[in-house]
């Protein structure tokens, strides 16, 4: 993805693997953000373990049904799979975790 605006603009490539059922086993980023900060970022899932490690932390958790890893730096098509996600699970509802503090209202 690729999104120039005034000069600037984020340049991520974006590499996702499924299983069988659509669920992501590994994703990498690559490329710089809107600012130019660089992104380096690692998903995969191995022997029943969440694993990822990104600019600003890195972490593991057990997997778990109707949980999905919020890439750092994700390209919009994130959405698309959150949503396919959700309409996977049997209550139409998913966790979206990562390490990274989230923001409240």
């Amino acid at each position: 993805m690729s999104l120039m605006i005034g000069g600037r603009g984020p340049k991520v490539q974006e590499l996702i693997t499924f299983d069988d059922e659509n669920n992501i086993l590994s994703q990498v980023l690559t490329g710089h953000s809107y600012m130019g900060a660089k992104i380096d970022e690692t998903y995969r899932v191995y022997q029943n373990q969440s694993i990822w490690e990104n600019t600003q932390e890195s972490g593991k958790r057990m997997v778990k049904p109707d949980q999905f890893y919020i890439a750092a730096d994700g390209t919009p098509y994130t959405l698309e799979l959150i949503v396919k996600a959700i309409d996977r699970t049997k209550n139409k509802k998913l966790e979206l975790y990562r390490l990274a503090p989230q923001v409240t209202k």
